[in-house]
């Protein structure tokens, strides 16, 4: 019951904040909406990187040298 309650508030709040999207549009400009996907932008470039770094530290987790 828990994950369906989760799933309708999630679809809700989606709703919600893309219905909103052209109001932020307005109010942000053209400058602030590039700002703003700049921003976006290096957040993503942050996450990916993360992703990376704990996917090699996982490759490695078990490696021990031989010899």
């Amino acid at each position: 019951m828990t994950v369906y309650v989760s799933i309708v508030l999630t679809a809700l709040l989606t709703y919600f904040v893309l219905s909103a999207a052209s109001l932020v549009e307005r109010r942000l400009g053209q400058t602030g909406m590039r700002i703003l996907t700049r921003l976006m932008g290096l957040v993503l470039a942050a996450i990916a990187v993360q992703f990376i770094i704990d996917g090699i530290k996982l490759s490695f987790r078990d490696f021990r040298p031989m010899g």
